[in-house]
């Protein structure tokens, strides 16, 4: 069986010709369309010969993470409490970056990464919440991939500030975006030494921002949602208790 699935490259450092020539040697794979500026794939692949998680895994090599859409047909919603039913059971699944569930449609629309978890393994976890779920093909008959950007480009997205107290060199700042970026739900992230803060974005629907802000505690900062954080040293504070 033929089938097409579209990849999100991100982080990819590699070039075209590297990509195309790595899946160029992977058997099954017959076919690739780029959209370079939008770091989107699609290939078209023979299901008996491989699989999306070993196309998946192929990419990876190259120095990206690698997500694919999926769309499910869900039967048996009946309000939008079964909506946010089936949202929040996929909200802490490793391996899903956004889930959006259309009650008109009767459509699930996941973002996921085929090295962590299959298309089938996220129909059966619809069906074990009771509903019916069955595999929608990809529709390319666009030809230029924008199934995957147009059910995306209206996902909510939250900008979060973090404010954080503690970090003195280079390394803190990438030791916080290499653990803040690796969360469910987080988008991007940019940490700035000078400004002590990190301007985060995130998916609402997967995580929110007490989770990152927590999470950035745990790593040994201070970290606060409210406002910039500021420090005293003990002679200061002696002084402005005295002055005050």
């Amino acid at each position: 069986m033929e089938l097409a699935i579209s990849f999100k490259l991100l982080g990819l450092a590699a070039e075209q010709q590297a990509v195309e020539t790595t899946l160029g040697h992977l058997n099954g794979v017959f076919a690739i369309i780029w959209s370079v500026s939008d770091s989107l794939l699609q290939v078209d692949y023979n299901t008996s010969i491989t699989t999306t998680k070993e196309i998946a895994r192929q990419l990876q090599t190259l120095g990206c993470r690698v997500e694919a859409a999926i769309r499910i047909k869900v039967g048996g919603m009946r309000c939008q409490s079964c909506v946010q039913a089936i949202e929040g059971q996929f909200g802490g699944l490793p391996g899903v970056s956004h889930i959006q569930v259309s009650l008109q449609d009767r459509t699930a629309l996941i973002v996921y990464q085929p090295v962590l978890v299959t298309q089938q393994e996220l129909r059966d976890k619809i069906k074990d919440m009771g509903f019916d779920a069955t595999l929608l093909p990809e529709d390319s008959s666009d030809g230029d991939l924008s199934y995957w950007q147009r059910d995306l480009i209206d996902a909510p997205i939250q900008t979060v500030t973090v404010w954080i107290g503690g970090m003195t060199c280079r390394s803190c700042v990438q030791s916080i975006e290499g653990r803040i970026c690796q969360m469910i739900g987080v988008k991007s992230i940019m940490v700035l030494l000078k400004e002590g803060k990190a301007t985060i974005r995130l998916d609402p629907s997967l995580t929110d921002p007490e989770h990152v802000r927590a999470a950035v505690e745990e790593m040994g900062f201070d970290a606060s949602l409210e406002g910039k954080m500021f420090y005293l040293s003990l002679t200061e504070f002696h002084h402005y208790n005295v002055s005050s």
